[in-house]
């Protein structure tokens, strides 16, 4: 498992970028950087406010990344 803090912060020039941050776990995952930009461009840019996500998927494919995505939206409504 491994966790991830996604910040948004906005740089000189007004546009803004995710600041992702592994606190614990894998590195050397690239997979993990993407799961956390989209938790935060769904779930964290919206409300204003970071993202700190504990991650652990023995199924990686798409599908399995979108339903937990779609399981979250729903607790959020």
């Amino acid at each position: 498992m491994t966790n991830l803090e996604a910040n948004s912060k906005e740089g000189m020039n007004g546009t803004s970028h995710a600041d992702i941050t592994i606190r614990i776990g894998k590195r050397d995952d690239p997979l993990l950087l993407v799961y956390a930009r989209q938790f935060l461009e769904h779930f964290g840019n919206p409300r204003g406010k970071a993202i700190v996500a504990a991650v652990g998927l023995k199924d990686r494919t798409a599908s399995t990344f979108e339903a937990i995505m779609n399981t979250i939206k729903g607790a959020l409504v």
